[in-house]
């Protein structure tokens, strides 16, 4: 069967208590191969044009794994939006965020004078950020995996660099501005020489035969777990 068992998505339903996760699991579109053109054409058609920010366009490249097919796909699900200091190394919030949601630990970075950010390695990340994608510590493991949507961008430098993934098929055009929006204000906050790489997670023609995969949601026990049928064939 061809078919994805998203067990990275598990601890969505059973560690957090973010109601935004849940309306955004119930709410998914069954995700469809989409052409690069209806890409850039949502990019646009969704994001306001904050010229106050750096924000450079990312796509995933071509994914033959599909573990790293799934961990493109969580990495829109489970709206965690990793940090990097200038020369490209991890940041990881270290207070309590058993009752944060949405984008609470960058309010508690500042109100904590940054005391909760500490350097983290691939093992602090697996014991304690269950619902991480990629666990990557270091910026240029994640470029690996991306490439620009815009040919002619580059990465400028800068003190902080922040992830912000993106799908067509999660949330509203109008819920995925705000939500973004609300991200840029919060990132100026930390600090105001910062670098937004905005990573599209949707399959795309040029990579994957045309299809249209189907979410479904599998209950176990107590807990569930997400389900991906139909996944895109990579193309030769």
């Amino acid at each position: 069967m061809n078919f994805i068992k998203l067990i990275l998505v598990f601890s969505l339903f059973s560690l957090t208590s973010c109601s935004t996760i849940f309306k955004t699991l119930l709410g998914l579109k069954n995700p469809k191969v989409l052409e690069k053109e209806e890409v850039l054409s949502e990019l646009n058609s969704t994001f306001s044009k904050d010229t106050t920010a750096r924000v450079v366009d990312y796509r995933f490249i071509k994914m033959t794994d599909s573990i790293d097919q799934a961990r493109m796909i969580i990495s829109s699900l489970s709206f965690n939006e990793p940090m990097f200091n200038s020369r490209g190394q991890r940041w990881c919030y270290t207070g309590n965020r058993s009752k944060l949601c949405s984008f609470d630990e960058f309010d508690s970075i500042v109100k904590d004078n940054y005391k909760v950010l500490k350097l983290c390695g691939e093992n602090y990340l697996r014991k304690v950020d269950s619902t991480e994608s990629f666990k990557i510590t270091k910026l240029e493991r994640l470029t690996q995996k991306i490439q620009f949507i815009y040919p002619n961008q580059s990465l400028p430098k800068a003190n902080l660099y922040a992830i912000f993934y993106w799908s067509e098929f999660t949330q509203s055009k109008k819920k995925k501005r705000e939500r973004f929006d609300i991200f840029i204000s919060k990132i100026k906050q930390i600090d105001t020489n910062f670098c937004i790489l905005r990573i599209n997670s949707d399959f795309t023609s040029d990579y994957y035969e045309k299809r249209r995969a189907k979410f479904r949601i599998e209950k176990e026990g107590k807990e569930a777990s997400l389900v991906i049928d139909n996944i895109p064939k990579v193309l030769k």
